[in-house]
């Protein structure tokens, strides 16, 4: 893992992205808090990409784990970590009711943090 993180700097721009999403993807399986900091290491332009793949791998793979540690995923990603949820949570049934209202509540909160961002824009 490290060679490859050393090696990134020397990857063609143009198809960076993808060694970022490879590293992003086998970092967030072993050691989830390094993934959620390396994303902060990419691009702007590349880095809401990079964040949708390695929460989507997550929430696949440890689903409780991605719910548990919500907190530790940068805010402004934390609507796409609260979004893969509920689609894994239909396929595995892991969380409790009360876990259930806790995602909800924090959807709700991340889409009205969202709305308001549209109409500051606009």
């Amino acid at each position: 893992m490290e060679a490859a993180i050393d090696f990134l700097p020397r990857v063609n721009e143009a198809n960076r992205h993808i060694v970022e999403n490879d590293i992003g993807r086998k970092l967030i399986d072993i050691e989830p808090e390094r993934a959620l900091s390396f994303g902060l290491t990419i691009q702007t332009k590349r880095k809401e990409r990079y964040y949708e793949t390695i929460l989507n791998s997550w929430a696949n793979a440890d689903g409780a784990a991605h719910f548990t540690n919500l907190q530790l995923i940068p805010s402004e990603f934390r609507d796409l970590a609260s979004m893969e949820i509920p689609q894994v949570i239909r396929r595995l049934m892991f969380l409790s009711d009360n876990e259930i209202n806790e995602l909800d509540a924090l959807i709700l909160a991340e889409d009205s943090r969202f709305s308001k961002r549209l109409v500051i824009q606009d």
